[in-house]
């Protein structure tokens, strides 16, 4: 009977050993380690008004959408802007990578109706200002030019790649 022996690399230095017999029947899954090294995951702190601003900087032209008042006190709450608020869609609701311009352009196509359906009660800042900002935000991103939308993502490609210094 033929014996095949199928590895797929897993994470941590481990990958997944399978023999499969005649008729593809399954018969033992484990796991060893690999002698291949594997990079180390680097984890470090996401700070969206920081690169919000940063990204303001350098693209002046892309909409603050900062005019919202705070729930708690009525004030304004200039840092809850356009891209901080879809920096942390992108991550914490969607849970896309950050170093891809095409997860940047699915988050962007969700904000244009394009991709995927926002759902209000999960948007960012929807419980901490007086009015849910998620219809102005798509309205803004509506209102961006093509290029304005293009600088965007590269920017935001830039500050996760490490292209740019992140803040």
């Amino acid at each position: 009977m033929p014996v095949r022996w199928l590895r797929f690399i897993t994470g941590a230095g481990l990958a997944v050993m399978l023999v499969v017999v005649s008729h593809f029947g399954l018969s033992w899954v484990g796991l060893a380690p690999t002698a291949e090294a594997q990079p180390a995951l680097v984890l470090r702190r996401v700070e969206p008004v920081a690169i919000a601003t940063q990204l303001h900087a350098r693209y002046p032209d892309i909409p603050l959408e900062n005019t919202y008042l705070r729930l708690s006190d009525g004030t304004p709450h200039p840092d809850s802007t356009l891209v901080s608020r879809l920096i942390r869609y992108h991550l914490f609701v969607k849970d896309r990578p950050a170093n891809f311009r095409l997860d940047w352009k699915l988050t962007l196509a969700d904000y244009l109706g394009a991709f995927q359906p926002i759902e209000p009660q999960f948007y960012p800042d929807q419980d901490e200002l007086t009015e849910s900002p998620m219809t102005g935000d798509m309205a803004a991103v509506v209102r961006m030019s093509r290029n304005q939308r293009n600088q965007l993502v590269q920017g935001l490609v830039d500050v996760f790649t490490g292209q740019t210094p992140a803040p």
